[in-house]
């Protein structure tokens, strides 16, 4: 350790000490709240920050021309906007303040409207949203006193709408945003505006985003603005349109037209670098916006062509600025450190290194010096090794904590107090990364930023845990899984180059505290309960993450009362690293009549444990999907057995001695392509659903029990018997086969519940579907036609009578626009030849995310095409034993199973019966 780094370790020890025990004078400066996540929403002030025009726009009739008092009150809405953008914003809301005095006295009610305005935006990026409603609304108000309605006060008016609904949007008020940009859209169209009025069309497009209407955004806004962009004439302005455009796409999911949008983008701005039409004086803005463009395509290309995606980068640290050559390179270094390049590391890090001391200190620069120190980290993560060394990071640490302090950025404090934690903890020096982290903590509760508050609570954990402090450790997981909770209803509104990512960042947490809580004390209710309440939390994560949405609520279930009067058990299967963990619910022994709990502590929870290690689990139930779905090998039986001794056995006393009846699976992993109903017991080679009503659920509080026997059945029911080619997203297609059985089966229901309203192939197109749907009351929707699941959301969709499918977006809008008009819920919804996605784990998200965002309260689906003769068998059987009225769905679903057993061709494989999984309420 040279001496270098022990003078730069006693530094931070020292800056540390005093910022844990002498900090609360600084700390004081930070208590003022700071938008968790507006920074990255304005990260272009120019375009952002409303102004009075100058020019053209501002000579209007009866304008007295400007005298040194004007321009001195210009001076004061030009030097606010130049603090906002350097990042002082203190300084900027002092000027401003000022300007809103001057302005006022002077009797400029538009540049006073404009200063509100302004200043209404900086109080957002700090996080004093009361002051900041109440500005933009002192803003709204002086510019309605306004007698003119000219150019000039449109342009403000228009101006200031854009930031009222940028900050609807930061406070999670994503209709009131829409809205909003609805009409500053408008006014720029008024204003010939083309720039502006593109911008406010995709900020529409992002707040249907943020509301989970990706599919919408693209439909209704995306692709009818990429359609009117090419009508434009070829010019600077419809670059930047075509850029911004591609970058919409990406948030949107859909990178095939992101990609060409951007090179559309960069080939007009090419010809028109080339053209000798073109003014010298734009060249200079058409290389920086060809480098932007290129920046964001190599963004795109990282995902499927890394060597293309190098060498988009390079192109633009050989073209941009200074800038936009740093962003290059870091996202070159990102790239290198993502595919274990180490080697060619050093090198770009020297040139940052060298770049980055040259950059001028606001807070661009800011936030890509502190991308490096984060690059940096995730290096010396990678390799555990003396590269790069502590001396390099540490220094580039202070650098980051420097700036951060000078131009007061909270947010940005936070973001590097965190990261010394990180480097501490690489350097396993424990107590001073634990105080580090306890102080990124606090500045980060303190100014409201949840989306780094959970990162800093799940470092602490890790910190603790490896001091062997155990409850410390559980306490700061579950500080993080609370925000994870608490932040849900943002996730999608996150800038997207700092999405969360399920895998990486809010799955491990909540993992490594249910390990926690069960090495902590296993034979403790509470614990279980707890974990039990976490694995709850993650299925709920899980779902949104795929919705792209934060739609789910969670109910309070009380698992004694369901577990004692229905006889069911509901199982938690929970993989860890080394060992399957299976929670139980079990009613207690004796029970079967009615038995209230008063506290959710009474609930009787069983814990099994198996010794086997995470991946070994997951190869496992791959391999059984596998088997199951191959009908001409019987070598499902021995990994079907398997299976039944890891999930079963262990509890299958339990289950004897409280009578139950009905088993309901939580599943984790690869488990959920596998259907329950056909593991086997090799002592009595009797298939689990021979014992048990099975059915599955993403989680059991968000599917509250509540029996269907109650209600007056009738059925909603569409079918398609003929084979039929449709478009898919990617722009291909696919032939889906015929299905002859189809009209069999629909009569087959009319004849168990006769209050059945059928339509069938050239009855059932899109539209005639949602008619339907709206002018009925039925509580059973029953789809008998092709559909596919997938673990992308966007590639799920149902077939109708027509060249596009019904997509899971377009389906779920159908059901949920149509809510007020029925006189009831869907209680069931009946997929009867749809599949998921062979292979694919996250594909069973799309029967269930398709029940939730529909409003179904459960699903019965198949896993995979099953034989046409046997679906219509099943679920003949499944309609008659539903219409007695006396039966569960699930138990319906499992006499309807045993039925096809019954029959040798059936039983001699699970492909034939099996895939039938019953999802959400099973009564």
């Amino acid at each position: 350790m040279t001496r270098a780094l022990d003078r730069q370790w006693r530094r931070q020890k020292r800056w540390f000490k005093w910022l844990r025990f002498g900090g609360l004078l600084f700390l004081s400066l930070v208590l003022s709240s700071l938008s968790a996540w507006l920074s990255p929403a304005i990260a272009t002030p120019p375009a952002a920050f409303a102004s009075v025009p100058s020019g053209p726009l501002l000579r209007t009739e009866g304008w007295v021309a400007e005298t040194q008092t004007d321009a001195q009150q210009t001076d004061l809405l030009q030097d606010g906007q130049r603090l906002y953008e350097n990042g002082e914003l203190e300084a900027a809301a002092t000027m401003l303040q000022q300007a809103v005095e001057t302005y006022q006295s002077a009797g400029d009610r538009l540049r006073q409207a404009a200063a509100l305005a302004n200043l209404a935006l900086v109080y957002g990026q700090q996080g004093n949203w009361d002051l900041a409603n109440q500005t933009i609304a002192a803003s709204q108000t002086t510019i309605g006193s306004v007698a003119t309605g000219d150019r000039q006060m449109r342009s403000v008016q228009a101006q200031t709408l854009d930031i009222q609904g940028r900050l609807h949007y930061a406070q999670g008020q994503q209709q009131a945003a829409y809205e909003t940009w609805q009409q500053t859209a408008q006014l720029y169209q008024q204003l010939g505006d083309q720039t502006r009025w593109v911008r406010s069309l995709i900020r529409q497009a992002k707040a249907l985003q943020a509301q989970g209407f990706y599919l919408r955004s693209v439909t209704e806004i995306l692709q009818p603005l990429t359609a009117a962009l090419q009508q434009q004439p070829d010019s600077l302005s419809k670059v930047t349109s075509l850029h911004t455009l591609g970058e919409a796409l990406v948030v949107a999911g859909d990178l095939s037209s992101a990609r060409q949008t951007v090179n559309q983008a960069i080939r007009l701005a090419e010809q028109l670098a080339a053209d000798s039409r073109t003014e010298p004086s734009q060249q200079p803005a058409l290389q920086q916006a060809i480098a932007a463009a290129r920046l964001t395509l190599g963004n795109i290309l990282k995902f499927t062509d890394t060597t293309a995606a190098l060498n988009e980068y390079a192109q633009v640290v050989r073209l941009a600025d200074p800038a936009n050559q740093v962003r290059a390179k870091l996202n070159l270094l990102s790239l290198f450190i993502e595919q274990n390049r180490f080697a060619d590391a050093p090198a770009v890090v020297a040139d940052l290194q060298t770049q980055l001391a040259t950059l001028p200190p606001n807070q661009d620069t800011l936030e890509s010096q502190i991308h490096f120190v984060y690059d940096l980290l995730a290096w010396k993560a990678a390799t555990r090794s003396s590269q790069p060394s502590d001396e390099l990071l540490f220094d580039q640490l202070a650098i980051a904590r420097d700036q951060a302090i000078k131009l007061n950025h909270k947010r940005s404090i936070a973001y590097v107090t965190g990261a010394f934690g990180q480097a501490y903890t690489l350097n396993q020096d424990f107590e001073q990364a634990r105080t580090a982290t306890e102080a990124a903590l606090f500045l980060a509760k303190s100014i409201n930023a949840k989306d780094i508050t959970y990162r800093w609570y799940d470092q602490l954990g890790e910190i603790l845990e490896q001091q062997r402090d155990r409850s410390g450790a559980i306490a700061a997981y579950s500080g993080a899984v609370e925000t994870l909770k608490a932040l849900r209803a943002d996730l999608a509104n996150v800038n997207p180059d700092v999405q969360f990512s399920f895998k990486e960042n809010i799955e491990p947490i909540h993992r490594k505290l249910v390990s926690l809580l069960l090495d902590a004390d296993s034979s403790d209710g509470n614990n279980l309960d707890q974990a039990r309440r976490v694995i709850e939390s993650l299925r709920v994560e899980e779902l949104n993450d795929y919705l792209r949405a934060a739609c789910l609520d969670r109910q309070e279930v009380d698992l004694e009362e369901i577990a004692s009067n229905q006889q069911v058990a509901v199982v938690y299967p929970i993989i860890l690293e080394k060992q399957l963990a299976i929670i139980t619910s079990l009613p207690r022994p004796g029970t079967g009549t009615k038995q209230v709990a008063t506290t959710a502590n009474q609930a009787n929870f069983k814990l099994y444990r198996q010794d086997i290690a995470a991946t070994q689990i997951q190869a496992q139930f791959r391999q059984l999907r596998q088997a199951f779905s191959n009908r001409v090998s019987l070598g499902f039986r021995e990994a079907a057995t398997t299976a039944y001794d890891l999930l079963i056995r262990p509890m299958e006393l339990d289950l004897a001695s409280a009578n139950v009846q009905t088993l309901v699976f939580v599943l984790d992993g690869a488990m959920r392509s596998v259907p329950m109903a056909a593991l086997l017991d090799s002592q009595t080679n009797e298939y689990l659903i021979e014992k048990y009503s099975i059915a599955l659920t993403p989680g059991i509080e968000l599917f509250a029990p509540r029996p269907l026997q109650s209600q007056q059945l009738s059925v909603l029911a569409f079918g398609l018997s003929e084979g039929i080619t449709v478009s898919l997203p990617d722009g291909g297609s696919e032939r889906f086969s015929d299905l002859p059985n189809v009209e069999t089966e629909l009569q087959e229901i009319k004849t168990y519940i006769p209050n059945t309203q059928a339509f069938i192939n050239e009855a059932f197109t899109p539209t005639a579907f949602a008619k339907a749907v709206e002018s009925s009351s039925a509580p059973i929707l029953h789809l008998a036609t092709h559909g596919q699941f997938s673990s992308e959301n966007r590639n799920t969709f149902i077939v109708a009578r027509s060249q596009e499918p019904i997509f899971s977006e377009k389906f779920t809008t159908i059901l949920q626009s149509n809510e007020l008009n029925r006189s009831g819920d869907i209680e069931l919804l009946v997929l009867s030849a749809c599949e998921t996605a062979a292979g694919d784990e996250r594909a069973a998200l799309g029967l269930a995310g398709l029940a939730v965002r529909a409003g179904a309260r459960s699903t019965l689906a198949s896993l995979w095409q099953v034989d046409d003769v046997a679906t219509s068998l099943l679920m003949g059987r499944f309609y008659e034993s539903l219409s007695t009225r006396q039966v569960t769905k699930a138990e319906a679903l499992r006499q309807a199973q045993l039925a096809i057993l019954e029959n040798p061709r059936f039983r001699r494989h699970p492909y034939y019966w099996a895939p039938f999984v019953l999802i959400g309420n099973w009564l």
